[in-house]
């Protein structure tokens, strides 16, 4: 939501199924700060039919706390590849806590 008040339009804030209502509560209580421009839905890195649903490309992907698991690193890879086609920029934050998570990058 910070980067909606820098300035920034058509935010689209992503996370998996058990997780999204929270993100929406947290967005509707927010409501004040921000207009129709900031969504939030679901997505799963390796569910083709929804990163196609976000309608990408995008100029920028931020994905956060998202490097913890090695098996999970392909599909973020593919996922932000097709999020961000051949222009975007991913600045990728994580807190290191998988060693072997972090030597594939």
């Amino acid at each position: 939501m910070g980067l909606h008040l820098l300035g920034l339009y058509n935010i689209v804030l992503t996370n998996i199924a058990p997780v999204t209502p929270a993100l929406k509560r947290n967005l509707k209580s927010n409501k004040p700060v921000h207009d129709k421009t900031l969504k939030a839905t679901r997505l799963y890195w390796t569910n083709s039919n929804q990163i196609k649903a976000l309608s990408p490309p995008f100029d920028l992907v931020i994905p956060t706390d998202v490097v913890y698991i090695k098996d999970t690193i392909a599909p973020l890879i593919s996922a932000m590849e097709a999020l961000i086609g051949d222009t975007g920029i991913v600045l990728l934050k994580y807190q290191l806590r998988s060693p072997e998570a972090h030597h594939l990058f």
